[in-house]
């Protein structure tokens, strides 16, 4: 797989002041099960304000269809469990239609990395593994450099240069390699002495920006899966999120990986 950017149709940042910009990434794991052969990451970036009218549209979704906010994720829906369970399908379109189309009103652009277990195992050696915390911390780090990137191209600036946009990155708690997704940020960016521009935060399943982060994770999962099954239909959630808002996509192959495996230690990751 290659590494892919999905241009933007209009460029929302540059229209804020950056001198104020507060950005919160929110981010959700797929695929970490023992079941999974693929896992991801996956996240939308947006301004503080954009979040927080999303928040109240989400929740007032969720309670229209008496689903209650601890209990929504796209497998629950996905596999017709409880809440989701005796829906018939107008009500189903229904529900996920008017879902997408809050995701695609109010966030920014998406981050996604994807990859097969399998690749993590065979192209890596055992030192980045170790140090890497995981699969799904191995992509959640990749997603904060994709982020990183793309605010630094915003603001006309390298990656390593003092930013002047603050961002939190969120993650939910207790996700499988959590913790050490949180070393990582706390080495990475307390090195650059730019700590005090980054947060990093874990909330529960319920927080409705969570939600957002899980349906492209899940879809993202579900679409490599039918990929590597030989199907060449895409989903509608994931066509419909694609096509409405900007996305920058990384899904390493064992190639990618083991090439990333040899410049991390020559560079010195590992001891």
């Amino acid at each position: 797989m290659t590494h892919t950017v999905v241009e933007e149709r209009c460029k929302p940042l540059e229209c804020v002041d950056k001198l104020v910009v507060n950005l919160w990434a929110f981010f959700d794991d797929a695929g970490t099960g023992p079941d999974s052969n693929v896992v991801a990451c996956a996240g939308y970036l947006a301004l503080d304000g954009r979040w927080d009218a999303f928040s109240s549209k989400w929740r007032h979704l969720l309670r229209s269809y008496h689903v209650p906010d601890s209990k929504f994720s796209m497998k629950r829906y996905a596999h017709f469990k409880p809440p989701f369970d005796g829906w018939d399908e107008l009500k189903r379109r229904s529900f996920m239609a008017q879902a997408l189309a809050l995701i695609k009103r109010y966030v920014e652009v998406g981050f996604v990395c994807v990859m097969r277990k399998s690749d993590y195992d065979g192209y890596l050696s055992e030192g980045v593994k170790n140090r890497a915390g995981g699969y799904f911390s191995l992509c959640a780090q990749m997603c904060v450099g994709l982020v990183e990137a793309y605010v630094a191209k915003r603001a006309n600036r390298t990656v390593p240069d003092q930013p002047t946009e603050y961002i939190d990155y969120v993650f939910e708690r207790g996700s499988v390699g959590a913790g050490h997704v949180h070393a990582a940020f706390e080495e990475w960016f307390g090195g650059m002495d730019r700590l005090w521009y980054r947060e990093f935060r874990q909330e529960t399943k319920d927080s409705s920006e969570l939600h957002a982060a899980d349906v492209l994770a899940y879809e993202t999962c579900k679409l490599l899966r039918d990929v590597l099954d030989g199907k060449t239909y895409v989903r509608h959630p994931f066509r419909t999120l694609i096509a409405g808002i900007p996305h920058m996509i990384f899904g390493p192959d064992g190639s990618d990986l083991a090439k990333m495996d040899k410049i991390l230690r020559n560079q010195g990751w590992i001891a």
